[in-house]
């Protein structure tokens, strides 16, 4: 009596192994591949944006004229993501009202006679 043993074997033709299953449909790099959304696309509620019109907003120039200070400057808060920008391919145009709330921000309350003697006894 003859026994014949039946060895299946995945893709060695190709570089497989005949003892590891075949990656069908498994991406290289599953860490990589963006998950598909549960929901349709019209299911989802998008509240539009205001935006202000592309005449209104403001070049790198413009704002660092607007705020007395050098197109270096302004880039560099552009490059730091300090100030709020929207970007056409390679343009950059900020929207005034983000230039008025960057400066509101930078804004220091002038030290008084209490604050100091408050703040002195918070430190004790």
């Amino acid at each position: 009596m003859t026994v014949v043993t039946v060895v299946t074997v995945n893709s060695t033709r190709f570089g497989g192994h005949p003892t590891l299953p075949t990656r069908q449909n498994t991406p290289r790099h599953p860490h990589l591949v963006q998950p598909t959304p549960t929901t349709a696309p019209e299911d989802h509620i998008t509240t539009p944006t205001t935006l202000a019109p592309t005449d209104e907003l403001l070049t790198i120039e413009d704002a660092a004229t607007r705020l007395h200070m050098s197109a270096r400057y302004v880039r560099r808060l552009v490059a730091e993501r300090r100030i709020a920008f929207h970007r056409f391919g390679r343009s950059v145009r900020i929207d005034p009202a983000d230039l008025a709330a960057h400066i509101q921000a930078g804004r220091v309350e002038p030290i008084t006679y209490d604050t100091v003697w408050r703040d002195l006894r918070r430190a004790a």
